[in-house]
């Protein structure tokens, strides 16, 4: 397994997706939740794939519809999510195989493909915004693969030492800390037990309060920044499920306002990922 593969940003990623599917059923007020592919409908274009991600919220800006690259694919869309993402959005006449998504989906650089597909659809994109589009299309997530260039006459280059070193700031585990407590507050919401979540939450505070007050160096300005309000979020969801049995109103209101912490906390992560990356982490 790659080092890539092994960050706890990455472990902090899917923890906090997780949750954020469980955040949603305890808003509803219920304990129990569903794991694996989500169902999707159909579409029978690229357009009607858009339109159904702007409607919820996930703009899809700069829309190009152009002729399909991708064989066997009868409509398809180029567009961003946000300042970077680039998003290609595929829509096929019959049912598609995780094989066709595969063979599409393979990088020569250094970021890895997301698709979530559906079945006669697919959206790729980054990591954090493939989640997203998954809560709302439905579908499956499906990593793609990393095939590095190489040129014919390059010779192997010599690894550069990174530009600032993050390593003892990474090898403290507050990140593994804190998706630990995820885990452990994800397990006890599909569980239903009130008493143990706030336990979770009060744990939660702590460890990112813990983090806050430990940031990566200032050579790294970027990732700082990242993992400040990115802890600053976990924390307040933390709190809010902390104080959730405390609440004469109920809880619902309070878990709401994990749920949206949440979301925040798992979007500052996906760019913790991006910064640990840029230095070469």
């Amino acid at each position: 397994m790659s080092r890539r593969a092994r960050t706890p940003s990455r472990m902090l990623w899917r923890a906090g997706t997780a949750i954020l599917a469980a955040a949603a059923v305890l808003a509803a007020g219920c304990g129990s939740g569903s794991s694996g592919t989500v169902t999707a409908s159909r579409y029978s274009s690229a357009r009607q794939v858009v339109a159904a991600l702007d409607h919820a919220g996930l703009k899809c800006t700069g829309v190009y519809y152009g002729t399909p690259e991708v064989a066997g694919a009868s409509s398809t869309a180029a567009c961003n999510f946000g300042y970077s993402a680039s998003v290609v959005i595929d829509v096929f006449p019959g049912t598609l195989s995780a094989g066709v998504v595969l063979q599409n989906s393979t990088s020569t650089g250094p970021e890895r493909i997301w698709n979530v597909a559906g079945p006669n659809w697919s959206v790729q994109t980054s990591h954090y915004y493939a989640g997203r589009a998954q809560a709302i299309l439905g579908g499956r997530l499906i990593e793609g693969k990393v095939q590095p260039y190489t040129p014919y006459d390059s010779a192997p280059a010599t690894p550069a030492a990174p530009a600032c070193d993050i390593s003892g700031w990474e090898s403290a585990g507050y990140e593994g800390t804190v998706s630990a407590d995820l885990q452990q507050l994800n397990s006890d919401t599909q569980a239903g037990d009130p008493q143990a979540m706030a336990a979770d939450g009060t744990t939660l505070y702590n460890d990112a309060l813990v983090a806050l007050h430990h940031l990566p160096p200032k050579c790294a300005g970027h990732l700082r920044h990242d993992v400040k309000l990115q802890m600053l979020f976990f924390g307040i969801a933390g709190a809010a499920v902390k104080v959730s049995v405390l609440d004469p109103a109920g809880p619902s209101r309070d878990y709401r306002i994990a749920g949206r912490a949440l979301r925040h906390a798992t979007h500052y992560t996906g760019r913790v990922q991006a910064d640990e990356n840029s230095l070469g982490y």
